[in-house]
């Protein structure tokens, strides 16, 4: 029996760049969400139905310690330094919105972490030149990394939005296998690559 595991690029609210990378027995799909629609319930009814055993957001799920009692940084958690991350405070709004989503799927049974793609990408050498630049070199890039992977793809990412999902579906195949890279503290929050 193979698990199911979730990847999710975490996007606005309404603007049907959320995607959710999953796979069902060997097979990888992706589903994406649709402009002006709710992109948090659009998840969670999703993976509420799926009920992987992870599933990996591409957003902070915590905020720098200092606003929990400990710490001296305002802006990045010691995970964002390590990987050179955006600040989970610039994000604001998607921070918030990302932490409230992985709370209630915890509350749910789903385990959630936080995943970074980009690192995956640096670290899987890919050609940062193409990497999220035009859309002709997702179908090349995806090529490069299938053969890592012993899951049938249904289809190749559509968008940058569906590539990075799936690299968040790698980062949680990874961590369920105990060898993907942790960056950061537990008791501030670590991302996965």
């Amino acid at each position: 029996m193979v698990n199911t595991i979730a990847g999710v690029d975490y996007g606005a609210k309404n603007a049907g760049t959320t995607c959710l990378c999953y796979n069902k027995g060997q097979e990888i799909y992706y589903v994406q969400s649709i402009k002006n629609r709710d992109a948090d319930v659009f998840l969670y009814e999703h993976l509420l139905r799926l009920q992987p055993a992870v599933s990996g957001i591409d957003a902070p799920l915590s905020i720098p310690a200092i606003y929990t009692g400990t710490g001296e940084d305002y802006f990045y958690r010691q995970a964002d330094k390590e990987v050179q991350a955006m600040s989970p405070m610039f994000l604001g709004g998607l921070t918030a919105r990302a932490i409230k989503l992985s709370d209630n799927l915890e509350l749910k049974g789903i385990k959630c972490i936080e995943t970074y793609p980009a690192g995956l990408a640096k670290e899987l050498k890919l050609d940062m030149e193409k990497y999220k630049k035009k859309s002709v070199h997702i179908n090349e890039l995806t090529q490069g990394i299938k053969s890592g992977i012993p899951f049938e793809f249904r289809n190749i990412p559509k968008n940058w939005h569906q590539f990075d999902s799936l690299l968040c579906w790698i980062i949680c195949n990874r961590y369920l296998k105990g060898i993907a890279k942790s960056h950061g503290k537990q008791e501030e929050g670590i991302i996965y690559i």
